[in-house]
């Protein structure tokens, strides 16, 4: 992995992608981009930049910076595109909050523990988040239901539950 200003034959894509790619797609979210296009447009990020490095356009590689202003610009094109500006979820944006009776304060507070919530997830093994954004489907199905979509016990979703929770619950005790 590069973390200075080193050559680029010498880089560790995977490495890269593993240790840096929650922080990019949560930046993304933080311009409200919606989760399943954020991490296509990690992807898509880490594609450019690879492509640039093997066509030898990249003096210098600084992670996470590198894939964070790549994502970043993608991101802004791609709100830019919908007729949507960063920072504004679907549902409105800054004064829609006020006039429903949100300080913006609590609604940067909210935004941030999502963040934190969805940084968290994605450091979690792949049937847990499943397991977790199941059960958070709406209607929310029940466990049963759950423990049938990604194969486990309903013991075992009901035990990934609680240790997701106590992950995120942590992480955001850690930020306080």
């Amino acid at each position: 992995m590069v973390t200075e200003s080193q050559h680029p034959l010498v880089v560790d894509w995977d490495a890269a992608v593993r240790a840096h790619n929650a922080r990019v797609v949560a930046s993304l979210l933080a311009l409200s981009v919606p989760l399943d296009h954020a991490e296509e447009l990690a992807s898509q990020a880490w594609a450019r930049l690879i492509e640039q490095q093997r066509a030898g356009q990249l003096p210098e590689i600084r992670m996470p910076g590198l894939v964070m202003k790549q994502a970043r610009f993608l991101a802004l094109n791609w709100l830019k595109a919908r007729g949507r500006e960063p920072g504004l979820a679907d549902g409105g944006g800054a004064d829609d909050a006020v006039a429903a009776g949100v300080d913006p304060e609590s609604a940067l507070i909210a935004r941030n523990e999502v963040a934190i919530a969805l940084r968290v997830l994605a450091g979690c093994s792949p049937s847990a988040q499943a397991v977790f954004r199941h059960v958070y489907d709406h209607p929310p199905p029940s466990h049963d239901v759950v423990a049938q979509r990604v194969g486990l016990s309903v013991q075992r979703v009901r035990q990934i539950l609680c240790e997701v929770r106590k992950a995120i619950r942590q992480a955001l005790e850690q930020q306080r």
